[in-house]
C-alpha cells in the first residue's frame, strides 16, 4: 500500500501539477514584490510552460474544482434582500450591458471564419467579464465599495448568473437534426420527459435546499465551525454531481448550493473559509489556462490575436458604458466602468470549452480566443488603474441620459447607510463582550458583533442586533461586518494569539479606527500597542486595579460609584 501511494506521488501527473503549483507561488511571490497584479503573471507562466510540458488530468480536475468553488462563492453572495431598492438598478445595467455586448461582439466570430452558430457562442462568451480578476483588483484598490465598485460588482453578478443560460443554451447550438427530418410522438414525448425530469429535479434542488440546506448548516455550527465546513463542501460537491448526472453544468449545482446559504448568518464565515482554498485553485486554474495556449497556432496567427483584442475590449468597453448610460447612471462614471469589464473572463473560458467539446468551435478558433482572453487578462489590472481617469476625461461633458436622471451615487448601498452614528465592532460577544455592548448602548452607539457561536449569533439577531457569525481572524467576516467604517474595534477574545492575528488584520483594513483590545498579560498587551492597538486592557492589571479600588471602599476610603453598586 505504502509502495503504490509512493508511486502516486511519483506519476507523471503529480510532478506536472506540482511543476504548475510551484510556478504559481514563485510568480505570485515575485509579482508581490513589485506590487503587480497576480493574475497576469499566473497567465504568462502558464504560457511559458505550456512549451515544456502538457496538461495533466489532475490539473484538470483542479481546474474544474476552482470553478465550482468560484460559483459556489458567488452564490453565497447573491442574498435576495440586496435586490431590493436600488440595487434593481444595477441589475438592469447588467442584463442590458450583457445583451449589447452580446450582439455587440456578433462580428468577431465572423473575423474569425467561424459558422453562424459558432459566431453565436463567441459572442456570448466574449460578453462575459472576470469577477475574479476584477473583484481582486478592486479589493485590492479599496474600490469595492465605490461607486464604480458598485456598479462592476452589480454588471459582474448578472453576467456570471447568464453563464448558466449560456451552457444551457449550448446543446441547442450544437443540434445538429436536419430540418426535413421527421421527429416522430414517442421522440417528443421522451424529450418532454427528458424536460419534465430536470424542471423537477432543479424545483426540488431549489426549493429544498431552500428549506433544508440552511437548517442542517445551522445544526453543524452548533456542534463546531468545523464541522459546518465539512458539511458545507458536501452540500456543495453533492449538488454539482446531482446538476452534472442530468446534463446540466456542475456550476450551476454550486451557485445554487451557495445560494441555498445566501440568506444565512453562517454565509461570511464559509466564504472567508473557502478562499484560501479557492484562491489556490484559481491560482492552478489561471497558470493551466496559459498552458492552453497553442503555441503552434498562436506562431502562425499572433497577428489576429493583436487585431481582435483591441476590438474585444473596445466594442465591450463601449457597449457596457452605453447600456449603463441608458439606464440613468452618469457618462464618466458608466465609463470607467466599462474599461474595467472590458475584458474576457474565466466562464470565457467555460463557455468556449463546452463550445468546442460539442463541435461548434475547431481548434484553430478555440485557440486564438483563448490567447486573445490571456491578453485581455494580462492589461486588466493596468486598464483598472487608468478606468476613472478615461471615464472622467473622455465622459465628463456628456449630460446623463434625457429619460433618466437617478445616478448610482443616489443608490441606497445598504439600509445601515442611513445611521450616522459612529459603528463600533465587538469582535467576541461572551461575558466581557456583553459587558461593553451594554455599555456602549447607553450611550446610543452604533454595535456590531462578530461571533463564533451560532446560536448567540441567533439570539442577538433576535433582539435586533446586527450580528455576524464568523472567526474575527478572518479577513471577509471583518469586512463584512463593516470594520473599513468602523470608528472603533473592540477585541474581547479571550486567546492572545488570536487577538494579535485581529490586531494585525484590523490595522490592515483600516488605519484609522481606534482599537481597543483585551490581553491576558502584560507582554501580550505590549506587543498588541506594536501592532497597531491604542489600548490593550491586561487582565492582570485591571484586576489588581479593580481589587485595589475596593480595598478603598471597604476601608472607607471613598464611596462606591453607581455603576460599582449596580454589579
Amino acid at each position: 500500500m505504502l509502495l503504490a501511494a509512493t508511486e502516486g506521488f511519483a506519476s507523471e501527473s503529480a510532478k506536472n501539477f506540482l511543476i504548475v503549483l510551484a510556478a504559481a507561488a514563485f510568480v505570485s511571490l515575485a509579482l508581490g514584490k513589485l506590487r503587480l497584479a497576480s493574475i497576469p503573471g499566473y497567465l504568462v507562466a502558464g504560457v511559458l510552460l505550456g512549451i515544456v510540458i502538457d496538461r495533466s488530468e489532475s490539473v484538470d480536475a483542479v481546474n474544474s474544482l476552482a470553478v465550482v468553488l468560484l460559483m459556489f462563492g458567488i452564490g453565497l453572495h447573491m442574498d435576495t434582500h440586496t435586490l431590493r431598492g436600488g440595487a434593481r438598478r444595477l441589475v438592469l445595467a447588467g442584463v442590458v450591458s450583457g445583451a449589447v455586448a452580446t450582439v455587440a461582439l456578433l462580428p468577431i466570430g465572423a473575423l474569425l471564419g467561424a459558422s453562424v452558430r459558432g459566431s453565436i457562442g463567441i459572442a456570448m462568451a466574449l460578453s462575459l467579464s472576470s469577477t475574479a480578476v476584477v473583484l481582486r483588483v478592486l479589493h485590492d484598490r479599496r474600490e469595492l465599495r465605490s461607486s464604480a465598485g458598485r456598479l462592476a460588482l452589480g454588471v459582474l453578478i448578472v453576467q456570471d448568473l447568464a453563464v448558466i443560460i449560456m451552457l444551457a443554451a449550448v446543446p441547442l447550438l450544437a443540434g445538429e437534426a436536419d430540418v426535413d427530418q421527421h421527429i416522430s410522438g414517442t421522440h417528443v414525448l421522451e424529450m418532454a420527459g427528458d424536460a419534465l425530469v430536470i424542471i423537477g429535479t432543479m424545483g426540488v434542488l431549489i426549493v429544498g435546499g431552500g428549506l433544508a440546506v440552511p437548517r442542517i448548516i445551522a445544526a453543524a455550527a452548533r456542534v463546531s465551525a468545523e464541522v459546518m465546513l465539512v458539511i458545507s463542501a458536501v452540500v456543495v460537491l453533492g449538488s454539482a454531481m446531482i446538476t452534472a448526472s442530468l446534463s446540466l453544468s456542475a456550476e450551476l449545482g454550486a451557485f445554487l448550493a451557495g445560494m441555498a446559504l445566501a440568506g444565512t448568518p453562517f454565509r461570511y464565515h464559509l466564504s472567508g473559509q473557502l478562499a484560501p482554498i479557492r484562491d489556490l485553485f484559481l491560482a492552478v486554474f489561471f497558470t493551466s489556462v496559459g498552458m492552453t495556449v497553442d503555441h503552434g497556432v498562436l506562431a502562425q496567427y499572433w497577428w489576429l490575436v493583436l487585431v481582435i483584442t483591441p476590438l474585444v475590449l473596445l466594442i465591450k468597453a463601449f457597449a457596457i458604458a452605453l447600456s449603463c448610460w441608458a439606464v440613468g447612471l452618469s457618462a464618466a462614471l458608466t465609463l470607467g466602468v466599462g474599461v474595467m469589464l472590458a475584458q474576457g473572463g474565466e466562464f470565457s473560458l467555460v463557455v468556449i470549452a463546452v463550445l468546442s467539446s460539442e463541435g461548434i468551435l475547431d481548434e484553430r478558433v478555440r485557440s486564438i480566443l483563448i490567447s486573445t482572453i490571456v491578453a485581455t487578462l494580462i492589461v486588466t489590472p493596468y486598464l483598472i488603474g487608468h478606468a476613472r481617469q478615461l471615464g472622467a476625461r473622455f465622459g465628463g461633458r456628456i449630460p446623463p441620459a434625457p429619460w433618466a436622471h437617478q445616478d448610482i451615487g443616489e443608490i441606497e448601498h445598504d439600509a445601515a447607510g442611513d445611521d450616522k452614528r459612529p459603528l463600533v465592532l465587538i469582535l467576541g460577544f461572551g461575558p466581557v463582550g456583553r459587558a461593553v455592548a451594554e455599555r456602549l448602548d447607553r450611550e446610543r452607539m452604533r454595535i456590531a458583533i462578530v461571533e463564533l457561536n451560532a446560536e448567540t449569533v441567533r439570539r442577538q439577531r433576535a433582539f435586533g442586533l446586527d450580528a455576524y457569525f464568523g472567526d474575527a481572524t478572518n479577513a471577509e467576516v471583518l469586512v463584512s461586518a463593516g470594520v473599513e467604517r468602523a470608528r472603533a474595534v473592540v477585541v474581547t477574545i479571550p486567546d492572545d494569539e488570536s487577538m494579535l492575528r485581529v490586531c494585525r488584520l484590523v490595522r490592515s483594513l483600516n488605519a484609522s479606527a481606534s482599537l481597543v483590545v483585551r490581553a491576558g498579560a502584560l507582554s501580550r498587551g505590549l506587543l498588541a500597542r506594536t501592532l497597531g492597538a491604542n489600548h490593550a486592557v491586561v487582565e492582570e492589571v485591571a484586576a489588581a486595579k479593580e481589587m485595589s479600588e475596593w480595598v478603598f471602599v471597604e476601608l472607607g476610603e471613598r464611596e462606591p460609584k453607581p455603576d460599582e453598586l449596580e454589579e
